[in-house]
């Protein structure tokens, strides 16, 4: 919106005085065009000063920057009035609101330097701003070269701004469109790797299943043969029935799904997690229960082991004291017979002899059971 266009739509709405101290004498004067054309929109400032309005109905009277009402009285009562004193008089309320204008600019430049506003208020500041310039920058106001020289600085500084307002706004959009792509990759790869992972799974269990059908069907015999043929090719037809019904229903589920994404979603992580619970636990169960076992056969072979040692020990035991015995038997035989001493004392080494043998025998057991009972009782921790 240029200089001439904003006075002359103005011009209508000024008070009679007002429009002959400002009113545009020369069609040449420089105009200054907004980048920006849409509603008017004025954001209030509550760090700095409240919103300028610069329109120039306010010539009669205008706020500071501290809040203190200032009014200047213009002596002119009608249109009939001498206006000898009214173009300094609207030079000094130009300098005025350009003074302000400045400082708002100035300000808002300091919070945009400092990120304290966002770029769409940054914009609708710069259009306020630029409105009101094109309203103070009058032609009569750009006779002046101090004023003009302050309406270029301000024009230059807000399109500075703007071009910073612009770029930025420009990096944010491409940062979020960047973010939702990216977004949007994350999401498809993660499906893609869990339609695999199942994939994977699906022909892991088929290919298990083939391997067990091949090594039957060598194993079988030569009679059999005509029939596991016939059997495999019920099988491969089940399968390919079974993939086709299961393709079927994962493109039904697959539409289905698209309707309700974020409820699926929701309900798969939790299936997840609590298939990965029991899954956990049944693997843990499986493992204590082959320890179990492991450990049963392990106790049951040890002792059998022992128990075996144990009573080939007594019986070279018994063969020894059998052999001595009928040694000794032999022995009396050919020396033909000893005094009743003699016997006795063999019959107490016999006697002597078969409770060490007994008495060994029970300490090993006893000994044995205690071994045991010990790693009984260490298992049962290891299992805790």
């Amino acid at each position: 919106m240029s200089i001439r266009s904003a006075t002359g739509s103005q011009a209508s709405r000024r008070p009679v005085s007002v429009y002959h101290a400002v009113a545009p004498s020369s069609p040449s004067s420089g105009s200054y065009h907004s980048s920006r054309s849409g509603p008017e929109l004025i954001l209030p400032r509550t760090t700095y000063a409240e919103p300028y309005d610069y329109d120039l109905e306010s010539y009669g009277s205008r706020s500071s920057d501290g809040g203190s009402g200032i009014r200047e009285e213009h002596h002119s009562t009608g249109p009939h009035t001498s206006t000898c004193h009214q173009p300094h008089d609207g030079f000094e309320e130009i300098r005025s609101h350009m003074r302000r204008l400045e400082e708002d600019v100035a300000h808002t430049r300091q919070e945009w330097g400092d990120g304290e506003i966002d770029t769409h208020d940054m914009l609708s500041r710069i259009a306020n701003y630029r409105r009101g310039l094109d309203m103070i920058a009058t032609p009569d106001a750009c006779r002046d070269p101090l004023l003009k020289l302050r309406f270029d600085g301000v024009d230059d500084t807000l399109k500075e701004l703007e071009a910073e307002a612009s770029v930025r706004k420009t990096r944010e959009q491409e940062e979020l469109e960047t973010a939702r792509k990216e977004a949007e990759r994350r999401e498809n790869e993660m499906r893609e790797e869990w339609e695999r992972r199942q994939y994977y799974l699906r022909e892991k269990a088929t290919e298990k299943e083939r391997i067990r059908n091949e090594k039957e069907a060598k194993e079988a015999k030569k009679k059999k043969k005509a029939e596991e043929e016939k059997q495999k090719r019920i099988i491969k037809e089940q399968k390919r029935k079974d993939h086709n019904a299961k393709f079927e229903a994962a493109m039904k589920e697959t539409k289905r799904l698209a309707k309700e994404e974020e409820k699926r979603k929701e309900e798969q992580r939790i299936q997840e997690k609590k298939k990965a619970y029991e899954k956990r636990s049944s693997r843990e169960e499986a493992a204590r229960k082959r320890d179990m076992q492991r450990k049963a056969a392990d106790k049951q072979a040890k002792e059998a082991d022992e128990e075996a040692r144990y009573r080939k020990k007594v019986t070279e035991e018994e063969k020894r004291y059998l052999a001595r015995k009928n040694h000794q038997t032999k022995a009396k035989a050919a020396l033909g017979g000893r005094e009743e001493e003699s016997r006795k004392r063999e019959r107490e080494r016999a006697k002597a002899f078969a409770k060490k043998v007994v008495d060994d025998r029970d300490k090993k057991l006893e000994r044995e059971l205690k071994k045991l009972k010990d790693k009984e009782k260490l298992g049962y921790v290891d299992d805790d």
